[in-house]
């Protein structure tokens, strides 16, 4: 049995897609790039980091275009700064 098969007949209403809450995505997205920026080279936890790096771009996604990429741009310079810090062995975690 497949799991469609156990749907099937059964009438659907149309799927809605979420959709997120600008303003607490580009809260969420300010308060990690000022955690990034209080970071040091010899301060960075890089599984904080690592999160950062999955998290971001995804949450990007739920503002419009230039202002996702004017704070991808910040979010890049903030990894460019850190990426130092970072062993190599710790910036794949």
């Amino acid at each position: 049995m497949l799991q469609t098969d156990l749907f099937a007949g059964r009438e659907t209403a149309d799927t809605v897609a979420y959709k997120p809450d600008a303003e607490q995505v580009r809260a969420r997205m300010h308060r990690m790039l000022a955690q990034m920026a209080q970071m040091t080279t010899h301060s960075v936890d890089a599984s904080r980091l690592s999160l950062f790096r999955a998290v971001f771009p995804e949450l990007a996604k739920g503002l419009g275009p230039a202002e996702s990429a004017v704070l991808q741009a910040v979010f890049d310079r903030q990894l460019d700064r850190l990426a130092g810090a970072v062993a190599p062995s710790q910036a794949a975690v």
